[in-house]
């Protein structure tokens, strides 16, 4: 009975770990989800200071997203790689960071080339804006999607914690009054 019962311990806290792991999982998702995020507005807004100051400083943090943006475009894809409808948010959403860092690339090109009126002109166009609300558009349903699973998986670690709290105090009752049994036939011999 008590070898049954450590067996189930066992099985429960192993389900608790792989409960775990999993909403570990989730955040992680999450985290490079809004990493790749801040990395268009990180170079959006650096684009914009250069342009109204063309302060080459201003570029700095544009110059850093740009740097950044195919390792952690590859992370969220290893990350989404069990997932068919992520993997299609992140094939959609790499080619929208590359477009956006090629169009702030060519504000910060028009600034110095062509001056403020030029580049004012074509950040006042849709373009960049549009970039910019699909990114967070499927950022948006990246998180949305992975909220919901860290939902689900927070429920299951409370579950399996339960379970395996269960599982410990029966076995651990289960010993005491194997014992107390034990001890009381001996001293009834």
């Amino acid at each position: 009975m008590l070898a049954a019962a450590g067996l189930v311990s066992n099985i429960s806290l192993h389900s608790y770990q792989q409960a775990d792991r999993a909403r570990d999982q989730a955040r992680t998702m999450l985290g490079a989800v809004d990493q790749v995020l801040q990395i268009a507005v990180d170079a959006e807004s650096s684009t914009r200071g250069f342009v109204v100051t063309a302060d080459e400083a201003f570029l700095e943090p544009g110059r850093g997203a740009t740097r950044l943006a195919p390792e952690a475009v590859a992370r969220l894809r290893l990350l989404v790689a069990d997932s068919a409808s992520q993997r299609q948010r992140v094939d959609r959403l790499g080619p929208l960071i590359d477009q956006k860092l090629a169009w702030v690339n060519r504000v910060a090109e028009t600034r110095r080339n062509a001056g403020f009126e030029a580049a004012r002109q074509l950040v006042a166009s849709s373009q960049g804006r549009q970039l910019m609300n699909e990114i967070r558009r499927v950022c948006g349903q990246m998180s949305a999607e992975e909220l919901g699973l860290l939902a689900q998986r927070e429920a299951a670690v409370h579950r399996h914690g339960r379970a395996a709290q269960f599982v410990t105090v029966l076995g651990t009752v289960l010993a005491l009054l194997l014992v107390g049994g034990a001890i009381l036939g001996f001293g009834r011999s």
